[in-house]
């Protein structure tokens, strides 16, 4: 067995990553509708749009920040700039999210 596992269905290699990782954010996002169902929410809907956006603001600067401050270059060509462009870590994202969120509620 290879890793990545990646096993084929019907000729296609099926990225299981992926698949999981849609189906943890679906599985999210109704957990969360079941929890707003049970309870009343004593943020605003303006107020949760600035959250949201500052936390998905915060996310993908603090990765790319990140990810780029692991392998500082300066990009000679395009191919390096895109890769430059695509460097992202986990870490710096979360820590990113964070930081938008509390500079948004501050």
């Amino acid at each position: 067995m290879t890793i990545p596992f990646e096993p084929i269905v019907f000729g296609y290699i099926i990225n299981i990553h992926l698949i999981l990782e849609y189906l943890a954010f679906f599985v999210g996002f109704r957990y969360y509708f079941f929890l707003k169902k049970k309870r009343k929410d004593n943020i605003e809907a303006t107020n949760r749009l600035s959250i949201i956006l500052g936390a998905a603001i915060g996310a993908f600067l603090g990765s790319r920040i990140v990810g780029f401050l692991e392998s500082p270059v300066i990009p000679d060509n395009t191919i390096q700039l895109l890769q430059l462009l695509n460097a992202k870590t986990i870490m710096g994202g979360l820590f990113g999210g964070l930081l938008g969120v509390e500079l948004v509620k501050k």
